[in-house]
């Protein structure tokens, strides 16, 4: 799930370590990492990538 997050004026470093941190943490499970690259394994060849 993707988050969002809105920055204030007066960010500090410790808020700004957080941020980063938060974005930084996994968010899916590795079997949803694998499920995702078996349905879509052969779809970067039919869009051409």
């Amino acid at each position: 799930m993707l988050t969002f997050r809105k920055g204030a004026a007066t960010v500090t470093p410790g808020g700004a370590r957080a941020m980063a941190d938060h974005l930084m943490e996994e968010t899916l499970s590795p079997e949803a990492v694998a499920m995702g690259d078996y349905y879509t394994r052969n779809r970067a060849a039919e869009l051409g990538a």
